[in-house]
């Protein structure tokens, strides 16, 4: 392997590691299972010819998500997301109100999966709607759809609770 072509899997580990271990472990919900993932993910990026910087995050979450589902498929454990893997999942900002950050990750904790997966993806890996399409093999619109309905949804479920309150 060239000096070049380490240094940029070097780089790429480096910058993708922590949180394709938190993605796998949203859907896995085992810290030994994410990193295996994880870890078979970075095996097969060294396997492939070229490597574009520029575009390689969505092949990496896609060959993760696929890499957790296989391991899951092994053990015949499918788990759904809960709120203290997605919390783990986010940094939390210096300045943010705790209380609040809490209590939104519990309404998103009690939607869809895959409405679940598709936030994460967008507001706490910040990926755009394309790369999330392409990791998750489905159009950008859907991604448009999924996260409209789930953000409608959080809203109501916002209004809701206010009402009780």
């Amino acid at each position: 392997m060239d000096d070049n072509r380490l240094e940029t899997i070097s780089r790429l580990v480096e910058g993708y590691s922590r949180r394709l271990v938190a993605y796998s472990r949203l859907i896995c919900r085992d810290a030994d299972l994410a990193r295996d993932a994880a870890s078979e993910t970075f095996l097969k990026l060294c396997e492939l010819d070229n490597i574009d910087e520029r575009s390689i995050g969505a092949w990496l979450y896609r060959t993760c998500r696929n890499q957790t589902i296989d391991i899951l498929r092994k053990r015949r454990f499918i788990a759904e997301f809960d709120e203290l893997q997605i919390s783990e999942l986010a940094e939390e900002p210096a300045n943010s109100d705790c209380m609040q950050k809490e209590y939104l990750l519990s309404l998103i904790s009690k939607l869809p999966q895959r409405q679940q997966e598709i936030l994460m993806l967008r507001y706490f890996s910040q990926l755009k709607y394309s790369e999330i399409a392409e990791a998750l093999d489905i159009s950008s619109a859907n991604v448009g759809v999924y996260i409209s309905r789930a953000l409608e949804t959080l809203k109501r479920q916002m209004q809701d609770e206010n009402r009780l309150h």
